[in-house]
This record gives structure tokens, sequence and C-alpha cells, in this order.
């Protein structure tokens, strides 16, 4: 096997319609977002706007160069995809690591070949990393092994160490997928010809990190999903700075009266911007050698807590039936920006936001088709007041698959800032 440099996240941003809080429905935009001083936005024609690139790899704290990762092999073994749960600047202690704001980094192989019974079967990389709130778990680098052979519910699994010492036994949910008919069906050329799920992928949620593997059989995919509790839930390891997470979205959600409405317990944090991914990257490279002169780059981005699956489906039912222009917005998240983040129509700058999914109806049926944020956005110190901001749109796609038994999966996940199933901001691959 061969090393990768790592990916990261997310991910994300989320929830929107100044006059959608509570689930009214709002009218179609039709003009540039709106701001105070004037806006700066991009105008929102009702088109959809897909993801033009894929977030770049984020390192690893060290170099892999065990006998199963040779050198210069590294970055060919790991799928194109990186993913992580990162911490805002206000978290960081002076004097701690260079990756003390990234509390987990998953790197999945691109190729996993199943091993024969009872073998487990390594599908990825993970490194945790030392901000965890809890002393029994040992920050360091890890290989992640899955029975992939049972077809049981839960399947056994290990992190076995590579810079670490201890290895921990983890259990994890077996869940079959299949292709979304919002991409395979959609009426919008830009959704069907966007490209099929990747052989191997990873995400993260606030209490879960998941990993699906192709497996050439019936079903074609299958996602591994942690159980809740274990080594691999960011939230519950973080402890006192998780909570601070959820006070920093929890006053955003108050601002658009939807405290009420939104998952407070799958609240995530991540980098989104491409050329922030790449610093911290480069920052982590040279700390294996020596600390570096310059300042710690790797904090968050944004931070993003989803609505419950009930507000949205009372919310999506009362927009559908006040629709008086053939599509409506529902809201479905809650954001903070920390630093601008630049998207392909323009520059997410920070502030408070909420998210809306825009719906269109196209004959008989409602169809998902692009994705807005509304909110404030917030000047630095000294730099005049916040501006309001309607209806920005930004890149978003229906994820490619789905659970094929129906079932929801976690509301906000790290992998392509994966909001109640469509992808948002970067990743067209979304899976």
């Amino acid at each position: 096997m061969n090393t990768k440099a790592i990916l990261t996240c997310l991910t994300l941003i989320v929830i929107i319609a100044v006059s959608a809080c509570g689930g009214a429905a709002t009218p179609a935009p039709t003009q540039a977002p709106v701001t105070k001083p004037p806006a700066t936005g991009v105008l929102f024609d009702g088109g959809r706007d897909v993801p033009l690139e894929s977030k770049p790899l984020l390192a690893f704290s060290a170099t892999l160069d065990l006998p199963e990762f040779p050198p210069q092999m590294e970055v060919d073994q790991f799928a194109p995809q990186s993913v992580a749960f990162t911490l805002p600047e206000e978290s960081r202690i002076q004097g701690s690591p260079p990756n003390a704001l990234i509390s987990i980094t998953v790197a999945p192989f691109t190729t996993i070949k199943p091993r024969p019974k009872p073998d487990l079967t390594a599908v990825s990389v993970v490194e945790l990393g030392p901000n965890s709130s809890s002393s029994k778990i040992e920050p360091g680098i890890y290989e992640v092994l899955i029975d992939l052979n049972s077809t049981d519910p839960s399947v056994s699994g290990q992190l076995s160490p590579i810079t670490a010492t201890t290895s921990y036994l983890v259990n994890f949910q077996r869940i079959p997928q299949m292709l979304n008919p919002e991409r395979t069906a959609s009426p919008y050329d830009e959704f069907k010809g966007l490209n099929p799920p990747p052989d191997s992928g990873a995400s993260i949620s606030a209490d879960s990190v998941c990993f699906l593997v192709k497996t050439g059989g019936d079903p074609d995919y299958i996602r591994y999903c942690s159980e809740p509790g274990s080594v691999l839930s960011p939230g519950l390891n973080l402890g006192p700075q998780y909570e601070k997470l959820k006070d920093t979205i929890s006053s955003v959600a108050a601002r658009f009266q939807l405290q009420n409405a939104i998952q407070l317990d799958q609240t995530i944090s991540m980098m989104e911007s491409g050329g922030h991914i790449q610093a911290c990257s480069q920052f982590i490279i040279k700390a294996r050698a020596a600390p570096p002169a310059e300042e710690n780059v790797c904090n968050s981005d944004v931070v993003v807590a989803p609505v419950t699956i009930d507000h949205f489906n009372e919310a999506y039912k009362e927009a559908k039936n006040q629709a008086t222009e053939g599509r409506f917005s529902v809201p479905v998240a809650v954001l903070h920006v920390f630093q601008k983040i630049v998207i392909s129509k323009g520059v997410l700058q920070p502030g408070d936001y909420h998210m809306d999914y825009w719906f269109e109806f196209v004959g008989e049926n409602v169809q998902f088709f692009a994705a807005t944020v509304s909110g404030f956005e917030v000047p630095g110190q000294g730099q005049g007041q916040e501006r309001e901001v309607i209806n920005q749109q930004i890149p978003a796609v229906p994820a490619a698959l789905i659970n094929a038994d129906g079932t929801d999966q976690p509301g906000a996940q790290i992998s392509a800032c994966k909001i109640l199933g469509k992808c948002t901001l970067f990743q067209q691959v979304c899976p």
C-alpha cells in the first residue's frame, strides 16, 4: 500500500431564506444577492451550479514509510478525496502541535479487495489528532480494517496503529447503497452528466466515520459506518471543544429563528477553501522536520448544523403548497463562515448564514435544482457594518448514492459539505 497526501473536507455550508424561517415559501429570486452596502454576490437566475473542482489533498503529520507504504508511491494509493474534522482558531492552545486543530483526517484507499475469511480488510488510513478530551485515545495514524465478508447489519473492525502504539476495536454498521434517482433520472443534463460513484470513499459526521466500498456484487456499493461512541466519534471525543462549536452555531440559528429546528448534535466543522487546504498541507509537511516559523493555518473555514428531518419535511410541505411561481425554497441548515471561501460564482464572505434548497415543478414531479445562502456578511474589526446577503447561489448536486433501505444518512457530513443528501461547494464526486 502507499500513501497519499490527504484530503480534507469539507465540507459545508448551509441554510437560508430570510423569509423561509419556519418553513414559509420564498419567492423565486430574480436579482443578485442584496447587501447593504451594495451587493457583491452573483445573479441567481434559477439555473444549476455544479461544482467544477474537487478539494485538494490534506497531508498527514508523518510520512508513512513502512513496508506496505513504499516511498514515492504514497500519493497513488489513496482515493482522490480527503476529509477532515477541524476546529476554529479560537480553539487553539498556545504551543500546540501543527495538527492541534484537526480532530480526525481520513484517507480511503483507492482499491479495496476483500481478504479471505476470517481476515479483516484494510480500507483506509486515519489520523486521530491531539485534541481529544479523552486521555484514553492515543493520537496518531492508524490503518482501518473492516470485515467485508460478513453480511450482518453490524460487522467487526479495528484501528491498527501505524505511528501510534494502541489498537482499538470498532464495530461498523453495514449499510447497502443504491444509485440516487435524483441523478440517474434527473431532468437536468448537469446532474445526469455527473460522474458515477467512486470505487471507494469516506465521510465524517459528528458521531461517526463512514467508508464506501464498491463490491462488484449485489449490492454494488456498501457503506460501513462506525458505531456512535467509538474512537471515530469526533463530537464525543472533542468534549468541551465540541460544546463550544454547538454554542457558536446555536447563536447563529437564533438570528434566523431556527434555534429549535437544528440538529445541534450533528454540528460539523471543516476547511472548505481549496487555497486554505493547500496552505495547511504545506504547513503540516514542513512541520514534519521542524516547527515552521509561520503561523499555523490549519483551522476551520466553516461550522454547520443541519435542520431536523421533521422540520425539513414540514417546511417542504408548507412551501410546496404555497408555491405560486412553480418553484420554492426550504431551509436546510445554518452556518458560520470564519474565512472567505472561493466558489464557482464568486466568494462566500465570513458571516452568519442559513442555507436553502430550491425545488421546482417539472411535469408532475418536484425536483431539487439549486442551493442558496442568505444572512449577514460580518466584516473584520473596524471595517464597517454587517451587510445583508439574500439568495447567493452556491454549487450543489444530489449525492451519488442513498441508503437502499430508504433510511436517512446523517444530516451533515464532511465529504463534500453534504447536507441532507445534497453536496454543496466542492466535490462533484459526492458519494
